[in-house]
């Protein structure tokens, strides 16, 4: 027989998610920053595009700069001892879970139609 899942290695698990959404983000700034290179500043509209990509291209590398650190503090937890829980305060989870779960199913519906259009326009690229 298994032991059961403590809250640390829940955590631990759930780390995958963070670590996940860091590597986007963190390629969503990469993009940025090589699009910024293309972008001709000699033309004031240039130069606010390309001052619009700097800024959301450092608040993108912070976002997944913090996300990673997320990530690794909830692996962190693995070890972390199991507490006493009261069950009528767990009851109580089934709305915010269930957030969670058409939070996720939204988010992967969101990623699938990216992911189509971003593999369209890869293939465009690969052309050219």
């Amino acid at each position: 027989m298994t032991a059961p899942q403590t809250c640390g290695q829940g955590l631990a698990q759930n780390a995958a998610l963070p670590a996940a959404l860091a590597a986007v983000v963190g390629a969503m700034a990469d993009v940025l920053e090589a699009h910024m290179g293309a972008i001709v500043r000699s033309d004031p509209a240039g130069e606010r595009e390309h001052a619009a990509y700097a800024r959301l291209e450092a608040a993108q590398r912070e976002a997944a700069e913090g996300l990673g650190a997320l990530a690794a503090d909830m692996e962190a937890q693995r070890d972390l001892p199991m507490a006493e829980h009261d069950i009528a305060a767990m009851a109580a989870q089934g709305e915010p879970f269930a957030r969670l779960v058409a939070a996720e199913r939204e988010l992967a519906e969101l990623l699938e139609r990216r992911a189509a259009a971003h593999r369209e326009l890869l293939a465009q690229m690969d052309q050219a």
